[in-house]
């Protein structure tokens, strides 16, 4: 039947199935029906890392294919015909965090005095990579990508990305550019460029951006650019420091300068200064044509939003995300969050609010609660984090977990607006009594606990070992020097609200997927959702027709109950199924300020999981 359509609407139909295992099990009706489908099983191409120890080693998925006809015959086709969107990127952690630490760690071990060799097995390393990537991308037709994204974290080569790479000579025509880079590398090419794309939409930049390579790229293609993301230095706790005098070198928040976009719809900026001498964001004459601002951890933040208000600017925004610091206007000092507030009351319309804010005392910032309330009649998706920053005598940063200011005002939320999904701090058993009284009225489908990677991971083992009721606390440590100190700030954090038990969760979980709870309720996460390596726990509604016992590896106590599960790979669909899932579960992202502690450290090893299970989307 379905081959009976016009091909623009059997297109049209194929293109609103959003997830691969479905167009595979279609394909399977019969061979016209696969030959057909050939374009969307194939559309997206996947180049990784293999080997954490040899990154020159690259997985390569086969790309001939022989088929039968239905007459018998074969047919050889080359799937790479009908790529269209490529993608670099590692299936594992990578062991470092700059590009010498990936590409040639044993530089370190063998401690090399010459610069000059650090420098010829880097760019050594860097070409292999870029020759065996260009050995397999040259059967792609040319001019026929659409998107190309290199996601391994270091350098990209030239035979990729320079001014006579493959992407400057066979694929011009791109519409979508996502680059993740080492930003301390120098030994960073500088014929990097991208100066022979005209027809960007999309152009995402983290980590080496500088204005010499991008300003050239946004002028280029300012009328057809749609989406913008810089995401400019990750800052060190120690150049965070060197940062709050002023602008400077090396970790430094760079400045974004403004120019004429006029179809851009989206910008999400990250570590970046909003205002720099004469030039001003709040100026800028796309403002008011955006549908989605994202600022995570920028200079002048506050002064940005009070600048808005001061012209009068139109704001349109259907999506707005904050992550903002008490360092964010060039010196540690309490906020004025008020102006954060009068921000979001000063329009309407918002679909999407995801907030995240460093505070420096316990429950004495505003609650922002009648920002959010202003969007009650349009507002689908709020996520909303605080994290308090303990400094000690020493330098050491320690960051905890608080429960949320508006924690007596969550009600209010539940009461006036119908969510779809949330992230929050507040504990199970008291979000369960804050949400309960209007359940009925709610469309949730993803709830997100957001608790510390340390803490989730005792949370697996406890979980795993079925210790239910051994108390999690839901902050990272605090250390153990200045034992006086120390047990001050114990009193202070001693509340039962920074505690999780594992009985604890499950009782809400049980509530919430039950015939009492929340009927759309798909997924429920605990745990941080940024960085790759981080652990999280998801759990999603068991399908009714399921067997029993589950089929799926799950721990022991999972078996108590039928209408939950922890998610696993057959279950991963759900996501798709869920407006903006991906979008939420990636919101303020802060993982440049949880690792600072030593603890990050003294718990390296991780719980065994259950073969076959996932515990990330």
């Amino acid at each position: 039947m379905l081959l009976e359509l016009p091909p623009e609407i059997f297109n049209l139909v194929i293109s609103e199935i959003n997830h691969l295992r479905t167009l595979k099990d279609l394909s399977q009706v019969s061979k016209a029906l696969h030959r057909h489908l050939l374009p969307f099983l194939y559309r997206d191409f996947k180049i990784s890392v293999k080997d954490s120890n040899d990154l020159t080693q690259l997985h390569i998925p086969p790309f001939v294919k022989t088929y039968f006809k239905e007459d018998g015959t074969r047919d050889i086709v080359n799937c790479l015909s009908f790529v269209r969107n490529v993608e670099i990127s590692p299936t594992i952690s990578l062991q470092g965090h700059s590009c010498f630490e990936n590409l040639i760690p044993h530089l370190f071990v063998r401690n090399v005095p010459s610069n000059q060799m650090e420098a010829e097995e880097h760019n050594n390393t860097v070409e292999l990579i870029g020759k065996k990537a260009l050995s397999v991308l040259l059967y792609i037709p040319k001019d026929s990508l659409q998107s190309f994204s290199w996601k391994l974290g270091f350098c990209e080569p030239p035979e990729l990305l320079g001014p006579s790479g493959y992407l400057s000579q066979y694929q011009r025509r791109i519409t979508s550019l996502s680059l993740f880079d080492d930003a301390d590398c120098k030994l960073f090419p500088k014929s990097l460029t991208f100066t022979h794309f005209k027809h960007l939409r999309h152009l995402s930049w983290k980590g080496r951006v500088s204005e010499y390579h991008y300003l050239p790229a946004l002028d280029a293609n300012s009328d057809s650019l749609v989406s913008l993301e810089l995401v400019f230095t990750n800052p060190s706790p120690f150049a965070l420091l060197r940062d709050l005098s002023g602008p400077c070198t090396g970790y430094s928040h760079s400045r974004f300068a403004v120019t004429y976009l006029p179809k851009l719809r989206s910008l999400s900026l990250n570590n970046a200064w909003l205002q720099w001498d004469y030039l001003d964001l709040a100026d800028a004459p796309f403002l008011e044509q955006l549908d989605s601002l994202k600022l995570l951890h920028c200079k002048r933040t506050l002064s940005f939003f009070e600048r808005v208000m001061q012209l009068n600017r139109t704001i349109r925004l259907k999506s707005f995300e904050l992550a903002v610091n008490d360092s964010d206007d060039g010196a540690i000092r309490p906020l004025h969050r008020g102006v954060i507030e009068d921000f979001l009351m000063s329009f309407e319309g918002l679909e999407e609010l995801y907030l995240w804010d460093l505070i420096y005392q316990h429950n004495c910032e505003p609650s922002l609660v009648n920002g959010i309330l202003h969007h009650k009649s349009t507002l689908r998706r709020l996520v909303h984090h605080w994290r308090g920053f303990v400094t000690l005598p020493s330098i050491n940063f320690w960051f905890c977990e608080y429960p949320l200011p508006w924690h007596d005002c969550a009600d209010l939320v539940f009461q006036n607006i119908s969510l779809e999904c949330f992230g929050f701090t507040l504990m199970p058993s008291v979000l369960k009594q804050k949400l309960e009284p209007y359940a009925a009225n709610q469309r949730l489908k993803l709830l997100h606990l957001r608790v510390s990677w340390k803490a989730t991971r005792e949370l697996l083992i406890n979980l795993f070992e079925s210790r239910t009721r051994q108390p999690t606390r839901i902050m990272l440590d605090l250390p153990t020097e200045k034992r006086d100190h120390r047990d001050a700030l114990c009193e202070e954090f001693t509340d039962i609200h920074n505690y999780l038990r594992v009985r604890c969760l499950l009782a809400f979980l049980q509530w919430a997927f039950g015939p009492t709870g929340l009927p759309n309720l798909k997924i429920f996460v605990v745990g941080e959702l940024y960085g790759g390596s981080r652990p999280h726990i998801p759990f999603c509604r068991r399908p009714r027709d399921a067997p029993w016992p589950d089929a799926s590896p799950q721990p022991p106590i999972m078996k108590r109950y039928k209408t939950f599960r922890i998610m696993t790979k057959a279950d991963s669909y759900l996501w798709d199924e869920i407006e903006g899932a991906r979008d939420m579960i990636g919101a303020c992202a802060d993982e440049w300020w949880g690792d600072f502690s030593p603890s990050a450290n003294r718990f390296a090893s991780r719980p065994r999981f259950p073969q076959g299970t996932t515990y990330r989307p």
